[in-house]
């Protein structure tokens, strides 16, 4: 079982985010009414002010291994907290359609490139805690390049979507 646990603990951390997150944000919105305002756009945003806004969090969160993933941690949960409060506000100052409307579409892909930077830097965290040692092999590391950039891909598509649905 501790084998077991150890080769997929990124995963259990990635899942304890989540559903931490999503107890949260649960919570969280239990305290806010349909007549608050917890969302206002002054501004209409271009599709590169978005992503780079996106790939500064990812940024962020691939070199949470500086911190051992724990700033890597801190900015999944918030931002997946954030995602689960806009969700809950707007299930219940909307329908469920137009919800998943504004969240699904853009949403899905945003978080895949997240969790992708997410897994990046607790990989990295794991192969330095277990092997002791900053060096990783040339596998290893065309691998963590990989996930950065179809991460980064991701993030992209999301901008993209994000405009059309929101713009």
């Amino acid at each position: 079982m501790m084998k077991f646990l150890i080769k997929h603990l990124e995963l259990f951390i990635i899942l304890l985010t989540v559903m931490g997150s999503i107890f949260c944000s649960l919570l969280i919105s239990e305290q806010i009414s349909s007549h608050d305002t917890i969302v206002t756009f002054h501004k209409n945003y271009t599709v590169l002010e978005i992503f780079i806004n996106n790939f500064l969090a990812l940024l962020i969160i691939v070199l949470g291994v500086l911190t051992l993933g724990l700033s890597s941690l801190v900015v999944m949960f918030l931002n997946l907290m954030n995602i689960g409060i806009y969700f809950w506000y707007t299930l219940e100052t909307t329908s469920l359609q137009h919800t998943l409307y504004l969240t699904v579409f853009h949403g899905s892909f945003e978080l895949v490139g997240l969790f992708l930077g997410y897994y990046v830097s607790l990989f990295l965290v794991k192969s330095y805690i277990i092997n002791r040692t900053v060096n990783i092999g040339k596998a290893a590391y065309l691998k963590v390049l990989k996930l950065v950039i179809v991460a980064t891909i991701f993030l992209l598509i999301a901008a993209f979507i994000e405009i059309i649905i929101l713009g």
